[in-house]
């Protein structure tokens, strides 16, 4: 069932569970049209760019995108970095409003296959 929140991509052997106090906070959006957040990968503003280490937020210095790039071996033996994705509002959200994001086609067609399997 933990599989069912992660990320990952057919040309990589990664996953990535995200977690932290807004990612449980957020539903799948049923119909996508519903959906009024989406999930990025973090990436630095032009301030952050000339910031010393000091000078960067601890969610910044922890954001080390080359990650993508290493082995499975290779990220397992690494430490001390991870990668940061954001939450961003697709449109103005009002207060109390339940966040949706669309989890997207694969993800609705491997539900689909799962609960038509789990049926047998």
């Amino acid at each position: 069932m933990l599989l069912n929140y992660c990320y990952g991509h057919p040309e990589s052997e990664l996953l990535w569970l995200p977690y932290g106090p807004m990612f449980s906070a957020v539903n799948h959006a049923n119909d996508p049209t519903n959906a009024n957040v989406k999930v990025v990968w973090h990436h630095e503003t032009n301030s952050d760019i000339h910031a010393t280490n000091e000078e960067l937020s601890q969610r910044k210095q922890y954001h080390h995108p080359e990650l993508l790039d290493y082995s499975v071996e290779r990220v397992a033996m690494t430490h001390g970095k991870g990668l940061v994705m954001d939450l961003v509002a697709t449109r103005p959200i009002q207060p109390n409003e339940e966040l949706f994001l669309d989890y997207g086609p694969s993800w609705r067609q491997a539900w689909e296959n799962h609960t038509i399997a789990y049926q047998r």
